[in-house]
């Protein structure tokens, strides 16, 4: 919420709040799930899916899991921007509230299913 106030008052605290952010929630992601693949930035995952093709190649088994896992990422990643586009182009900065209610919902329902199965 912060960032979007800046942001619409064109100050370039904005982009650093709105920075921040992403950065927190990569870092919620991956401390939560113990996950090694990071929500915020593809360039490691199509570095690793080059690995796995190269490797492929040469001969060695392909893990069909993960490199479905890394295309869902990609693909997600790639209509991600496009709806955030798509979005800012009719909502200026105010897009950011859409998905700042998905992770706000998640950790939400991330508590609440935590809580039950303590």
């Amino acid at each position: 919420m912060g960032s979007i106030y800046f942001l619409t008052k064109d100050s370039l605290s904005g982009h650093y709040l709105a920075s921040a952010g992403c950065g927190l929630q990569n870092a919620l992601a991956t401390t939560y799930s113990g996950a090694v693949v990071r929500t915020t930035h593809v360039t490691g995952i199509f570095t690793d899916l080059g690995i796995m093709l190269g490797s492929k190649i040469r001969g060695e088994t392909f893990d069909k899991r993960k490199g479905l896992l890394f295309l869902l990422i990609i693909l997600g990643f790639i209509c991600g921007g496009t709806l955030g586009a798509y979005l800012f182009s009719i909502f200026m900065f105010n897009a950011l509230l859409f998905p700042a209610s998905i992770c706000l919902l998640l950790a939400f329902f991330y508590c609440f299913f935590n809580a039950r199965s303590s």
